[in-house]
């Protein structure tokens, strides 16, 4: 039986405030329509259930601890090398301000031993801190070492983050190293990898697997198994809008433009998280090249302009890959095609199709490229 999962959320409540929490519903679908019965408007989904596992940790919250800890991950998801410090301090001022109190008494009646306490249990929280921080950091360097490719860096940091003994980033990073393993065509070893992976993503929600799988087998340059392994995802998931959409793009990675002009037709976009809208925009952009050139470029530009907003490096391949399909559907001028290139260059030497690189190298490679795009 399906499990209810903590949504993260944004939206404006009855009264008119703007509130970030925690909806516990089976689908994105139940989310969107509790909050709409409780009067809430500017509803924005952070999350799909169906991509995120049961959270025990949240279970026995109250719903004061649940809005601290919404608001606490969404800073994170919105800026993951910043955004960690301020909610934390945030949460621990009560405490900090007992400790300052406390050593501001020791001082005022000579009591050094309170002094010494007080000094020490801070520098014990500040550690805790530095240790949270320094392990987020370590995330952020695999994401950056994934987007280019960078094999040594990523197992070094992924090693680093094992020991913290989180399942869920465990399962995103074997995800992440079995992709390199199997752009380096090393297929037996990255198949190994997902396997170990069945179980978690089976517990997660149906379709997952797949989905992932899925991945892996682009990474080989089996396209069509890509494709397919999407189709299954989609229909395993009992039509899930998100895995919807990420078959919608294999459809157009795959150049199945019709199909997936028809899939994405069916797609409820307000069940879609926030950040699968520029992927919306991707595939919409990709539909419309070869019938409104005008259109594609706008939808284009929204979806790289969001990519760009997340300013993160788990969104690096995206952007890369959507710049890509922009460069090779819609072929605008050589100087504007060549920057775009150019920026994310790395990220496409290690990612894309081989026969795609090789035509987008050809083209835009270089920063005062003007040969015919045609």
């Amino acid at each position: 039986m399906p499990m209810q999962k903590y949504v993260l959320y944004r939206a404006v409540n009855s009264e008119g405030h703007e509130v970030t929490d925690f909806e516990r519903a089976i689908t994105n679908s139940d989310a969107l329509n509790q909050l709409c019965s409780r009067g809430y408007t500017d509803i924005r989904l952070c999350q799909d259930a169906a991509l995120i596992p049961s959270r025990e940790d949240l279970k026995d919250l109250t719903p004061k601890q649940l809005k601290r800890v919404a608001s606490r991950e969404l800073s994170v998801l919105q800026n993951p090398d910043s955004g960690f410090w301020l909610p934390a301090l945030r949460d621990q001022g009560f405490l900090l301000l007992s400790m300052a109190l406390l050593f501001s008494m020791s001082i005022f009646f000579e009591q050094v031993w309170l002094a010494v306490l007080t000094v020490l249990a801070s520098v014990a929280l500040f550690a805790v801190l530095l240790i949270t921080s320094r392990h987020l950091k370590n995330y952020n360097r695999a994401l950056r070492a994934f987007a280019v490719g960078d094999s040594a860096t990523f197992f070094d940091a992924k090693a680093a983050l094992s020991k913290l003994n989180d399942t869920n980033m465990s399962a995103d990073l074997t995800v992440k190293a079995a992709s390199l393993l199997a752009a380096q065509g090393r297929s037996a070893k990255a198949l190994q990898y997902m396997n170990q992976l069945q179980a978690y993503h089976h517990a997660t929600s149906r379709g997952m697997h797949e989905n992932r799988l899925a991945s892996i087998y682009f990474a080989m340059q089996e396209t069509e198994t890509y494709r397919e392994l999407n189709e299954q995802s989609y229909r395993l998931s009992g039509w899930n809008d998100s895995f919807g959409l990420d078959y919608a793009l294999a459809l157009v990675r795959t150049g199945h433009m019709r199909d997936a002009g028809k899939v994405l037709k069916t797609l409820r976009t307000d069940c879609l998280p926030e950040f699968a809208r520029p992927f919306y925009y991707w595939v919409a952009g990709a539909i419309q090249s070869s019938l409104d050139p005008e259109k594609a470029s706008e939808s284009f530009d929204k979806a790289l302009s969001a990519f760009r907003r997340l300013n993160r490096d788990i969104a690096l391949p995206s952007l890369a890959a959507c710049t890509s399909d922009y460069l090779a559907f819609v072929r605008p001028e050589a100087k504007e095609g060549s920057v775009l290139f150019l920026a994310v260059r790395p990220v496409l030497k290690f990612h894309e199709q081989p026969d795609r690189f090789s035509w987008l190298e050809n083209h835009y490679g270089t920063p005062d490229c003007s040969s015919d795009t045609d």
